[in-house]
């Protein structure tokens, strides 16, 4: 008798054990199916924005505003390079007829000291 209370006691303590562990089952499966479905959405939102990606590289290369603006972008570089290069090559020549002054000044200060002094 003292042995069937002692089985019956183990018994209910597995059915509980069972029962705990079927809940637990229950809540991983919500929670793989929850995974799941990000999953899912995270793949289309990464598919739709690759296609979005593509699209926008390419709109430069189609797309009528775009073409005009590059065309008028490269207008501004080289008018502006053209600009620079005036500026660099006048400073240019600033610095050698400078370099030149100062070089005929070092030349006459050497004439000058090399004169005998009296």
């Amino acid at each position: 008798m003292k042995s069937m209370e002692c089985n019956s006691g183990h018994l209910q303590e597995l059915q509980k054990q069972k029962s705990q562990l079927l809940q637990e089952l229950f809540t991983l499966q919500k929670k793989l199916k929850v995974l799941k479905d990000e999953e899912t959405e995270a793949i289309y939102t990464t598919r739709y924005l690759e296609a979005e990606k593509t699209k926008i590289k390419e709109k430069p290369q189609h797309d009528a505003e775009c073409l005009r603006l590059k065309q008028e972008l490269d207008r501004y570089n080289e008018d502006e390079m053209e600009s620079t290069w005036k500026v660099l090559q006048a400073e240019t020549e600033f610095l050698e007829t400078t370099l030149a002054q100062k070089g005929l000044q070092d030349k006459h200060l050497l004439q000058v000291e090399e004169l005998p002094h009296a």
